[in-house]
């Protein structure tokens, strides 16, 4: 099986590249990554609403405090930040290759 690997790899490259091509090309990837990173964005947004709520109506409740409301706030917002952090810092060493 190690012996016919390569080749396999090779037929499904070249099987799985012309899908590619005829799909649109880069335009089109480049549309759908964008498509898919918008849904990400709007998902974790929905998430993180409901996680805070959640939270709020434990600390409303008395299970939890709101210095632990607190703490989920700074982790959503740490956590919400991150995909801008990293996108400048691609810009400042990513972009230098």
């Amino acid at each position: 099986m190690k012996k016919y690997l390569p080749v396999l790899l090779v037929i499904a490259a070249s099987i799985f590249s012309t899908a590619a091509f005829a799909a649109g090309g880069l335009e089109a990837g480049k549309t759908e990554v964008t498509n898919f990173k918008n849904w990400i964005y709007g998902t974790l947004a929905v998430v993180s609403v409901i996680y805070l709520m959640f939270q709020v109506v434990q600390a409303f409740s008395n299970k939890i405090t709101w210095v632990d409301v607190g703490q989920a706030c700074g982790k959503v917002a740490v956590l919400g930040g991150t995909p801008a952090l990293v996108t400048f810092l691609w810009g400042i060493w990513g972009a230098a290759s």
